[in-house]
Protein backbone atom coordinates (compact mmCIF):
# COMPACT_ATOMS: atom_id res chain seq x y z
CA UNK A 1 0.00 0.00 0.00
CA UNK A 2 2.89 2.39 0.69
CA UNK A 3 3.97 2.18 -2.95
CA UNK A 4 0.42 2.92 -4.14
CA UNK A 5 0.11 5.88 -1.77
CA UNK A 6 3.37 7.35 -2.99
CA UNK A 7 2.54 6.78 -6.67
CA UNK A 8 -0.99 8.26 -6.58
CA UNK A 9 -2.55 8.92 -3.19
CA UNK A 10 -5.98 9.61 -4.71
CA UNK A 11 -6.29 6.04 -6.05
CA UNK A 12 -6.11 4.52 -2.56
CA UNK A 13 -9.58 4.70 -1.02
CA UNK A 14 -9.81 4.76 2.78
CA UNK A 15 -13.00 4.09 4.73
CA UNK A 16 -13.53 4.88 8.38
CA UNK A 17 -15.50 6.78 10.96
CA UNK A 18 -16.58 10.39 10.64
CA UNK A 19 -14.36 12.95 8.92
CA UNK A 20 -11.82 14.43 11.30
CA UNK A 21 -11.96 11.43 13.61
CA UNK A 22 -9.14 9.12 14.61
CA UNK A 23 -9.54 6.93 11.50
CA UNK A 24 -9.27 9.97 9.23
CA UNK A 25 -6.21 11.32 11.03
CA UNK A 26 -4.55 7.89 10.93
CA UNK A 27 -5.12 7.64 7.17
CA UNK A 28 -3.44 11.02 6.72
CA UNK A 29 -0.49 10.04 8.90
CA UNK A 30 0.01 6.78 7.00
CA UNK A 31 -0.19 8.61 3.66
CA UNK A 32 2.34 11.20 4.86
CA UNK A 33 4.73 8.56 6.23
CA UNK A 34 4.52 6.71 2.90
CA UNK A 35 5.48 9.83 0.96
CA UNK A 36 2.00 10.35 -0.43
CA UNK A 37 0.24 13.65 -1.09
CA UNK A 38 -2.08 14.11 1.90
CA UNK A 39 -4.07 16.78 0.05
CA UNK A 40 -5.23 14.05 -2.34
CA UNK A 41 -6.26 11.58 0.36
CA UNK A 42 -9.40 9.74 -0.76
CA UNK A 43 -11.19 9.23 2.56
CA UNK A 44 -14.78 7.94 2.65
CA UNK A 45 -16.38 8.75 6.02
CA UNK A 46 -19.10 6.56 7.50
CA UNK A 47 -21.10 7.32 10.62
CA UNK A 48 -18.96 4.80 12.48
CA UNK A 49 -16.13 2.35 12.05
CA UNK A 50 -18.54 -0.58 12.28
CA UNK A 51 -20.29 0.60 9.12
CA UNK A 52 -16.97 1.13 7.35
CA UNK A 53 -15.77 -2.40 8.02
CA UNK A 54 -17.99 -4.14 5.42
CA UNK A 55 -16.70 -1.70 2.78
CA UNK A 56 -13.06 -2.67 3.26
CA UNK A 57 -11.07 -4.48 0.62
CA UNK A 58 -11.04 -7.76 2.50
CA UNK A 59 -14.82 -8.04 2.68
CA UNK A 60 -16.38 -6.11 -0.19
CA UNK A 61 -13.52 -4.73 -2.25
CA UNK A 62 -14.75 -1.13 -2.11
CA UNK A 63 -12.19 0.62 0.10
CA UNK A 64 -8.97 0.24 2.04
CA UNK A 65 -9.53 -0.17 5.76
Amino acid sequence: MATALKADTSKVVWAGGSAGGADHILAGLVAKASGGDTSKLNYVPFSGGGQALPATVLLAGQATG
